[in-house]
């Protein structure tokens, strides 16, 4: 019996350890994005255009609302993250700068506290690339 109790007291903690599920783990992408603010540190679109992009700041608002601010103007879009295939979509509705380039869908490559890779949905080999760095 007391075997059996040592045994539980294992196994229980090592299975809620080791069973967090997809949308968890989303979650928490979610909240990286929107507990930060980012710049664009790497836009690749046939060739480096990550210039296109310096000044701007991106704050995700937990609403879904995502700002690019630059030089005072600020430019109001959406983000949502699909649970089920860690895919971030971003629309600037009329936008008409290079802010419209991030209209897509985006599939998460990599990320650490400090930066999220993340490529275009649709390509196979190089395509889009787009790294958000967290601002300090």
């Amino acid at each position: 019996m007391k075997l059996t109790k040592y045994i539980l007291f294992l196994i229980v903690p090592f299975t809620v350890l080791f069973s967090c599920t997809k949308e968890e783990s989303d979650k928490v992408l979610s909240d990286q994005f929107s507990d930060n603010t980012w710049t664009i540190s790497y836009y690749f679109d046939e060739k480096d255009e990550t210039s296109n992009f310096t000044g701007y700041v991106f704050e995700f608002q937990n609403t879904g609302i995502l700002k690019a601010s630059k030089g005072g103007t600020s430019t109001t879009g959406s983000w949502i993250i699909d649970n089920n295939s860690s895919k971030l979509t971003i629309n600037f509705p009329g936008a008409t700068n290079y802010l419209e380039n991030l209209n897509d869908d985006w599939l998460l490559i990599d990320r650490t506290n400090e930066i999220i890779k993340l490529k275009d949905d649709k390509t196979t080999s190089e395509g889009e690339i787009l790294h958000f760095t967290r601002k300090l």
